[in-house]
């Protein structure tokens, strides 16, 4: 008689996790920002006397106010931190193009 062995159990690995970075805002500062750009936005629009055509420009404005604030508050370090990481991540985004070397370059 033949003995018969049951297949292995499948394991399944445990599943994996998105890493945590340190440079990665969490979702609740991004609503906190978002929350306070419109409420200066709406001061902003308020003082105006709610003219229309301008929401852009009071939300942009109000975002710089807010943005400005914050980099205010924070340690010397680490604004120049933030400042060499995006100057790092727009090189990334747009590398330089290559010139012919035959051309001239302009003065």
């Amino acid at each position: 008689m033949k003995k018969t062995t049951a297949a292995p159990k499948a394991v399944s690995a445990p599943p994996l996790s998105a890493p945590v970075s340190d440079a990665t805002p969490p979702p609740v500062a991004a609503d906190r920002l978002h929350a306070q750009i419109a409420q200066r936005a709406y001061l902003r629009a308020e003082q105006r006397g709610f003219a229309p055509g301008f929401e852009i420009d009071d939300w942009l404005a109000a975002e710089a106010e807010i943005r400005s604030d914050a980099s205010a508050a924070q340690p010397a370090g680490a604004a120049k931190r933030r400042a060499s990481q995006r100057s790092i991540t727009r090189a990334d985004q747009h590398p330089p193009q290559d010139t012919p070397t035959d051309q001239p370059q302009p003065a």
